[in-house]
């Protein structure tokens, strides 16, 4: 379950302020976002992934408000419940994509499955990618 509330953002004082639809997801249900650039779809979805921290509004996954979460509560739960695909490349440059699963898992404190990695892999047609 997803919900947000008169959410709003600002990077600096003299920037725009991002204001944002209320939403409410529950399990299961998707969201498309869509527009042109600079419209502020990056720092939404940052928002909702607990990366940055709303001017105003709320932010509810699960029925728990994230931006009331402490910094290492906050990473646990992104650990746990949010995954997110950057735009930009933000895996371990020195590390193959399986050992960045690897890490991902460790982090989020997650038992590390070397054959679940390679069923995620193989579902999203990247097994041949998997020591690159």
């Amino acid at each position: 379950m997803l919900k947000t509330s008169s959410l709003t953002f600002q990077y600096t004082k003299d920037d725009p302020i991002f204001s944002f639809p209320n939403i409410s997801l529950e399990n299961q249900e998707n969201l498309l976002v869509i527009g042109k650039s600079g419209i502020g779809k990056t720092t939404f979805l940052h928002l909702l992934a607990g990366l940055l921290q709303p001017v105003n509004g709320t932010i509810l996954i699960s029925d728990i408000d994230i931006n009331t979460l402490s910094h290492s509560k906050l990473d646990a739960f992104i650990g746990v419940h949010i995954g997110l695909v950057f735009q930009k490349k933000y895996a371990i440059q020195n590390l193959n994509v399986f050992q960045n699963l690897e890490d991902r898992l460790l982090f989020s404190k997650k038992r590390i499955n070397h054959k679940e990695i390679d069923v995620l892999l193989a579902q999203l047609g990247l097994l041949d990618f998997k020591k690159k």
